[in-house]
């Protein structure tokens, strides 16, 4: 829940099981997404690449682009 006055930004919203939810704010200009510990957002899910996808910002515009299978 967000508290009252919080801004609110653009969030990748993760549901690995109903239990298990995550939410990672995107304010950075270009983020990874992978299981390797030096991307920024780790999913640990098997189907999961090391390194996954990218998120680039452009503006007010995000593109995501899917990287190679490791």
């Amino acid at each position: 829940m967000q508290a009252k006055g919080e801004a609110v930004g653009p969030r990748l919203e993760w549901s690995e099981t109903p239990e298990r939810r995550e939410s990672f704010p995107l304010t950075a200009a270009e983020i990874l997404i992978g299981r390797r510990a030096d991307v920024q957002i780790v999913l640990t899910h098997p189907l999961v690449s090391r390194q996954h996808a990218r998120l680039v910002r452009e503006g007010h515009a995000r593109f995501v682009t899917a990287c190679a299978a490791h």
